[in-house]
């Protein structure tokens, strides 16, 4: 198909326009009426009446709802696959059988290993943990033995 420069060209600003006018100038719209609610809340009991921890409130409030907005984007994210895990566990069992068996025995033997790397760390603490008992246990005997004198 062969494409004609001024039909591209018309399609192209038409696709800019309806971008602005369909998802930025909402956007924008509804910023801006978060924020004047935000500073109208902070300023209602009168025109300077907000003192700077009011002031402050409102900025970690506008500060944080980026970070949330994207939280809640990651959770509605994290939700659709695990919808989706469960409608795929139910329609290949067998396959999910055979790869649930091959996964638990790859955690067997992670935490056989997770076992056998930390036990040496153990082994260490408990020889100091004794000699730092029998330090103790020389030291609290030989500073009694002048005291029975």
């Amino acid at each position: 198909m062969v494409e004609d420069p001024k039909i591209r060209e018309t399609i192209d600003r038409a696709s800019q326009r309806d971008r602005f006018w369909a998802i930025l100038f909402p956007i924008i719209l509804f910023s801006l009426i978060a924020v004047g609610l935000i500073g109208w809340i902070a300023l209602k009991d009168g025109f300077g009446a907000a003192d700077i921890s009011d002031l402050a409130g409102v900025a970690v409030v506008l500060l944080s709802l980026p970070f949330f907005l994207l939280g809640l984007l990651a959770l509605l994210l994290l939700v659709g696959l695990s919808i989706g895990i469960f409608k795929l566990r139910g329609l290949v069992p067998l396959a999910g059988s055979k790869l649930r068996e091959y996964l638990a025995v790859g955690k067997h033997y992670l935490l056989l290993a997770e076992d056998a790397s930390v036990k040496p760390i153990f082994e260490l603490r408990g020889l100091k943990a004794k000699i730092d008992q029998i330090g103790t246990s020389l030291t609290d005997r030989f500073a009694q033995k002048g005291k029975n004198l």
